[in-house]
């Protein structure tokens, strides 16, 4: 067994492991040329639950705790750390060059970051780094008291750390939940704001695009308010956190509100009921920001409302409004009982028993439309309104809220883990993959052809550039064991081909 010095493990780099032969597939005039890197056989004790286990942003690196015996490692691209007690809770920076785990020795606990060990006392929660890679945030416990460690400084005591820390997106600022003596606080830039019964719900609060303001709802006697830059809004009855959302401009903030059995649209403080309406959910502005869509309720139906222009009617939304980047097309998922649709630019697409709790996607030109639906028992990625062959599950990505209006979703779930969330489709948009899963093997598909099939993919799927696909898989031995590869798969067209850089 080899182990990763702490030292070496500063700088995360591609494994130099033995390339293995290159696999070739035809079909629908392209060629797939998948050639594979081994770093390694499986361990047999290997820990791949999703707290255990990391993978890079660009899919080329690999992380996860192992265990031997009474002592336990971090498995990185093939080679392993040095022993401890316990090692968990990986963590790659997102440019896949530092890594960052929780890890025992001797009853004393450390975070362990870029290979060098420092001291977390009694207990540490996940680290985070910020976008750019430069910055190390995680939380701390020294008896009852929780701390959280910025930049190697340590700041007061709590008495919890809430678990969601975030980084503005452009690293310069930072923001964590906690509370004392009961009641909730919001940590921005190390400045304390009011203390609340409870904050944020299913999302504590995020920075402006420009990462200049700030938001996140808090909870008092009951009753809800959204602070926006320091400053409370009016209460309600509810705020859905769900819902929040800066402008891409960063001027603009909308949020979905509730009081006295009516339903609103708040915009920059500005309250809209939505006439005739129960409820309303899910406001999106557009990418250049002139747009803003979400779904209401009249009556018993629901409709997608855009720049205040009625859609039809359905039993049911069942998806957030999506836009096209250059903010011209739109589409979401509705429910007309108990069969799903995708609605594009207002024309309906084909029926189906369900939709994938994955992503609708337009592709970078805006041209083209990809979802994944099931017809029957079988799965199938629709493009441009044209379905592939059927799959046990095609992954598509991280699961969308529920669908508003109906007990019973028409929103299905499938085998789809956010590993695998990643563009389906190329930076040219001309070519479009996706994973998908038969006869007990995993496959990527590019423009409808296969590559060989694996036992499971690891990571997620990246369009390195406009003709390459990365990702990291288990295959068989001929022992039939299971070893891991770095997979790259080149897509070739009228013989010509472009190879990552």
């Amino acid at each position: 067994m080899k182990h990763l010095s702490l030292t070496t493990c500063a700088v995360i780099v591609l494994a130099q492991a033995a390339a293995l032969p290159a696999d070739t597939r035809e079909g629908s005039g392209i060629k797939l040329v998948t050639k594979e890197v081994l770093l390694g056989k499986l361990p047999l004790m290997a820990s791949l639950a999703e707290e255990t286990r990391a993978t890079s942003l660009d899919g080329q690196h690999l992380a996860f705790s192992v265990r031997h015996g009474l002592k336990w490692t971090i498995w990185v691209d093939g080679t392993e750390t040095t022993p401890y007690k316990d090692a968990r809770l990986p963590v790659f920076s997102p440019n896949g060059k530092r890594l960052a785990f929780v890890a025992n020795r001797d009853e004393r606990l450390f975070m362990v970051v870029d290979g060098r060990e420092i001291p977390a006392e009694d207990d540490a929660t996940k680290a985070v780094f910020s976008p750019n890679s430069q910055r190390l945030a995680y939380g701390s416990r020294l008896g009852t008291n929780w701390f959280m460690a910025l930049d190697g400084r340590q700041g007061p005591a709590y008495d919890k750390l809430l678990e969601l820390t975030i980084f503005s997106p452009d690293s310069k600022r930072f923001a964590h939940g906690a509370v004392r003596d009961g009641k909730w606080v919001v940590v921005v830039d190390g400045q304390e704001g009011k203390a609340y019964e409870g904050v944020g719900g299913r999302s504590l609060g995020f920075f402006s695009p420009d990462s200049q303001r700030y938001a996140y709802s808090g909870r008092r006697a009951n009753r809800y308010v959204m602070i926006v830059d320091g400053k409370e809004s009016r209460e309600y009855d509810l705020i859905d956190s769900a819902t929040y959302e800066f402008s891409p401009d960063s001027r603009h903030f909308s949020y979905n509100g509730q009081r006295d059995g009516k339903s609103y649209v708040v915009i920059d403080g500005d309250e809209r009921e939505v006439p005739a309406s129960k409820s309303c959910i899910m406001p999106r502005f557009s990418p250049d920001g002139r747009h803003l869509a979400f779904a209401v309720q009249r009556g018993t139906t629901w409709h997608m409302l855009a720049d205040g222009k009625l859609g039809k009617a359905y039993d049911g939304i069942s998806s957030d409004p999506v836009f096209s980047r250059y903010s011209r097309r739109m589409a979401y998922c509705a429910v007309r009982g108990q069969r799903s649709i995708v609605v594009a630019d207002g024309q309906e697409g084909a029926q189906y028993d369900g939709l994938s709790m994955g992503p609708i996607e337009f592709s970078p030109d805006s041209k083209r439309l990809a979802y994944v639906a099931l017809r029957g028992n079988g799965w199938h990625m629709v493009v441009d309104g044209v379905e592939s062959r059927e799959y046990e599950s095609v992954v598509g990505g991280d699961p969308n809220p529920p669908a508003a209006g109906k007990e019973e979703t028409n929103l299905k779930q499938q085998p789809s883990p956010s590993e695998y969330l990643s563009s389906y489709f190329s930076p040219d948009s001309r070519h479009m993959a996706y994973c998908a899963r038969r006869d007990q093997k995993t496959y990527l598909v590019v423009d409808g052809v296969e590559t060989k099939g694996y036992e499971r993919i690891l990571s997620r799927r990246v369009f390195a550039n406009d003709r390459t696909v990365r990702f990291i898989a288990t295959r068989l031995d001929e022992k039939l064991e299971e070893e891991i590869v770095r997979v790259e798969v080149e897509i070739q067209t009228d013989g010509r081909s472009t190879t990552a850089k």
